[in-house]
């Protein structure tokens, strides 16, 4: 298993993300991608917008599937 986690602080509020994780089995192969983008709203609100992208490529079945997923999160820090 591999995983790469990359930060970078745009501006005092906003910051860009991106994730890689890898997996390996001899019978399977997963990679999964994430870009986020997390803009601080005030001082106990965040605003978190991501993509990921997961490729589950299995040898057994020889098919690949690309899922990919939107999210927008509202993140309350106390």
């Amino acid at each position: 298993m591999g995983l790469s986690t990359y930060q970078r602080q745009l501006t005092q509020t906003a910051k860009l993300g991106f994730d890689t994780r890898v997996e390996y089995t001899p019978d399977n192969t997963l990679t999964q991608n994430e870009v986020n983008f997390s803009l601080a709203i005030n001082a106990t609100l965040d605003l978190k917008l991501a993509y990921e992208m997961r490729n589950n490529f299995a040898l057994s079945i020889v098919e690949k599937n690309l899922d990919t997923k939107t999210t927008v999160n509202v993140v309350y820090s106390f």
